[in-house]
């Protein structure tokens, strides 16, 4: 699991409730009361009069009399630490780290130190010990001290529980987000899951409005553990909370995905793209892979094609190879054909052009089949198996070119003849190399053997007719023009015809006497 990204953890807590809670000598407006609480008179004064003057102020109080205020009580400190109580040290340095939070800007890390000091005193009653050692928590969280952080909110938790006092969102929220600065995430989601209950709780009352910073922590600590379930209901109703936020649905698809839901990742997915929310290229090729991995790669096509037009997916040798996948799955291979074409001109070596000689070659083009597939041979860069299959191919592709060419048979030979001087060829593509050869070197004995009968039928049938004719032109010369020969005019014209022709008894050609041939030589392959 890889870690969070610090800077994001910071965003997300960007909106983090910090707040330190109003002391318990907000009591101190009279001497009286200051003294019921075992303050001495002096310090009950100095006390008094550092509040009364943000009393006096009221909400428009600001840097100025806090840092006025802040001077009394240090004064105080100064000049009589040495002679006061450890409650009135308490309560005093309970006080100034109030006022010190609320300067402008807060001095932190002063009020830190004014409250560390007031619960070392230990003297304090139990209700305001707590709540002091809570806003400590919330300090040293804010100095990026998590570990005491998570300390002093793990105890505040503690002594909550067993008073049986409810623990509001803003706490287990700390304390989750503690853990995950120290990368405990297994620590931080049980603290998150309470955070969130008790957060939807105070919605529900209408007390707070729903803060994003609590799903999205959640959203974190469940992707850093892999709870992928639960991540995918989370974000349903984070998206049901903040629509508008477009991230929340590539990342329910992804948490869906990754739970083998690859279905409802795709569903999720092209819904956020027709809201407008997928508009970046990686998305949106996410996407376009699911269609493929869903048996829709037709659908995958015409989206890419569009987002390539709109400009939006750049018209890269990657993606025009996965437009050709997809166009090729969908059995589209005229355009898978012509966008392989773009998309291998781009390559450094022949795979590209491998294949799109095997589309080609799918689609039964012969011709572009096995110029493609010379291409690649040319590009280089390929396996030895690739190019003995390679070789196979454009064996195939020469002989179907024209089964009856003798050329073309040649040719295809040769190329199988490559398959086995080719190291590294597949065993498989030898053995069908092999057998292609043997097969046409078959079919051209048959046909010579055929070719032969033939030519020897065809040279008894010459003899036969030129017996024949001689009878038939003997009688037609001894006969007057008066004698009927019984034959016709035409006939005795053939006849003639025939017996000025020669035949040559070993290929069976006549000529005739005009220098007309009837008949060729026999095929090279059968000589």
């Amino acid at each position: 699991m890889s870690k969070l990204n610090m800077k994001n953890f910071k965003a997300v807590l960007a909106s983090l409730c910090l707040g330190v809670a109003t002391p318990f000598v907000a009591g101190l407006a009279t001497p009286a009361l200051a003294q019921s609480e075992t303050l001495s008179p002096t310090v009950a004064r100095e006390l008094g009069s550092a509040f009364e003057i943000i009393q006096a102020a009221g909400e428009n109080a600001g840097d100025a009399e806090f840092r006025q205020a802040i001077s009394i009580i240090r004064n105080l400190l100064n000049s009589r630490s040495d002679r006061m109580s450890p409650y009135e040290l308490a309560t005093s340095y309970e006080l100034l780290g109030n006022y010190q939070f609320q300067t402008t800007p807060p001095d932190y890390r002063g009020a830190l130190r004014s409250f560390e000091n007031a619960v070392a005193q230990n003297a304090l009653p139990q209700e305001r010990q707590t709540q002091i050692r809570y806003n400590i928590a919330q300090l040293y969280f804010q100095e990026e001290r998590y570990s005491e952080a998570r300390s002093f909110l793990q105890e505040f938790v503690r002594i909550q529980q067993n008073a049986e006092i409810n623990i509001n969102a803003n706490t287990w929220y700390l304390l989750a987000a503690a853990n995950t600065a120290l990368e405990d995430y297994r620590g931080a989601r049980n603290p998150m899951e309470n955070a969130l209950r008790a957060h939807e709780q105070e919605v529900a009352s209408g007390s707070t409005t729903r803060k994003k910073s609590y799903y999205d922590l959640m959203n974190a600590i469940y992707s850093q553990v892999g709870a992928n379930s639960e991540r995918g209901d989370l974000l349903v109703r984070m998206i049901s909370y903040f629509p508008a936020d477009g991230s929340y649905w590539t990342q329910l698809a992804g948490a869906y995905s990754q739970a083998g839901r690859d279905e409802d990742a795709a569903a999720v997915l092209e819904l956020a793209y027709r809201n407008g929310f997928v508009t970046d290229e990686t998305r949106i090729i996410q996407l376009v892979q699911y269609y493929s991995l869903l048996n829709n790669p037709y659908r995958g096509g015409i989206l890419l094609e569009r987002e390539m037009a709109a400009g939006n997916v750049q018209r890269t040798q990657k993606n025009l190879e996965l437009l050709a996948q997809m166009w090729n799955l969908a059995r589209e291979q005229k355009k898978a054909a012509e966008v392989l074409t773009q998309a291998a001109a781009m390559s450094a070596d022949g795979e590209l052009y491998y294949r799109l000689g095997q589309v080609y070659f799918a689609d039964e083009q012969w011709r572009l089949a096995e110029e493609n597939l010379t291409n690649a041979l040319n590009r280089g860069g390929l396996s030895g198996r690739d190019r003995g299959n390679i070789w196979l191919l454009i064996g195939n592709a020469r002989y179907n070119i024209d089964t009856n060419s003798p050329t073309q048979r040649s040719r295809a030979r040769e190329a199988w003849r490559r398959v086995g001087q080719t190291s590294g060829a597949s065993a498989a593509d030898r053995r069908a190399a092999t057998g292609w050869i043997e097969y046409v070197n078959a079919v051209e004995r048959t046909e010579c053997n055929q070719d032969t009968v033939e030519r020897t039928v065809k040279l008894d049938n010459y003899r036969k007719d030129r017996a024949s004719c001689e009878s038939i032109v003997a009688i037609a010369d001894r006969a007057d023009s008066g004698f009927s020969t019984g034959f016709s005019p035409e006939r005795i014209e053939q006849c003639r015809t025939l017996l000025a022709s020669t035949i040559d008894e070993d290929t069976s050609i006549i000529t005739y006497a005009d220098g007309t041939v009837d008949g060729e030589p026999a095929p090279g392959f059968c000589r």
